[in-house]
């Protein structure tokens, strides 16, 4: 299942609507997702949709959290929120890039962001995200990103080829025998 994102008032609050998921989206399914966003309300509505794909999230509310959780819950892929309070995202990117590759140092990294300029997609690519992301977020174009950026960043790959590759590669004749 996904879920289209409309906001529905000033404060950043967003209805869902529920929509079939189609075959060919990814199946995210054991990726570990570290969640930052000081927005309750669209930190919630993230992780669901991500959830509904088969990804594990952990949500936190602030850079300083997330750099807290970060040894412990090892996560494949990093969503952070660009404009919060005290340590903004790009600052959390630089830190966790300055971090030992053990640490989680080259962790694949998506900036959601409300700041959709040119510039501001430059500020976050040169602080070391990988992607940039505008809200509101439309969560199919999420999962898809997330997919792809985990594949040109891992060897494995398989569960996140959307699901119609995968059934075909599964029912091939031509598999390769170790």
């Amino acid at each position: 299942m996904s879920c289209i994102l409309r906001p529905n008032c000033l404060g950043g609050c967003y209805n869902h609507q529920i929509v079939s998921k189609p075959d060919d989206s990814p199946d995210l399914n054991g990726v570990k997702v570290l969640l930052v966003d000081d927005e309750r309300d669209t930190r919630e509505l993230i992780a669901f949709i991500l959830e509904q794909s088969g990804a594990v999230v952990m949500q936190t509310a602030s850079a300083m959290e997330a750099l807290g959780i970060m040894p412990e819950f090892q996560p494949n892929l990093l969503l952070s929120d660009i404009g919060m309070p005290e340590v903004d995202g790009y600052m959390l990117m630089r830190q966790i890039r300055a971090m030992s590759p053990e640490m989680g140092g080259t962790i694949p990294a998506i900036a959601l962001t409300a700041y959709a300029a040119e510039a501001d997609y430059q500020q976050a690519i040169a602080a070391g995200f990988g992607q940039h992301i505008t809200k509101p977020v439309e969560p199919a174009k999420l999962v898809q990103a997330i997919a792809n950026l985990i594949y040109s960043c891992s060897d494995v790959k398989t569960n996140l080829q959307p699901l119609e590759t995968r059934k075909r590669l599964n029912n091939s004749k031509f598999k390769i025998q170790n």
